[in-house]
């Protein structure tokens, strides 16, 4: 599907499994998950922290039907 994840000034897209992995700065990031038909979704302050993998930052998506 066309799910689109934008954190910092990135997009990007899970795979069939709706896994996603980014490469990114030590900071702390909004991020937000859109897909047509569905509410879009949001999760604030999210910390990265420099060698550390950020682990289940998880979204459900909810129809808007």
């Amino acid at each position: 599907e066309n799910v689109k994840i934008l954190i910092a000034d990135y997009i990007i897209h899970p795979d069939s499994k709706g896994y996603y992995s980014i490469d990114i700065s030590p900071n702390v990031y909004n991020m937000a998950v859109f897909l047509s038909g569905y509410k879009t979704q949001t999760k604030d302050e999210i910390k990265v922290s420099e060698g550390l993998t950020t682990r289940k930052v998880n979204f459900t998506l909810k129809s808007l039907k």
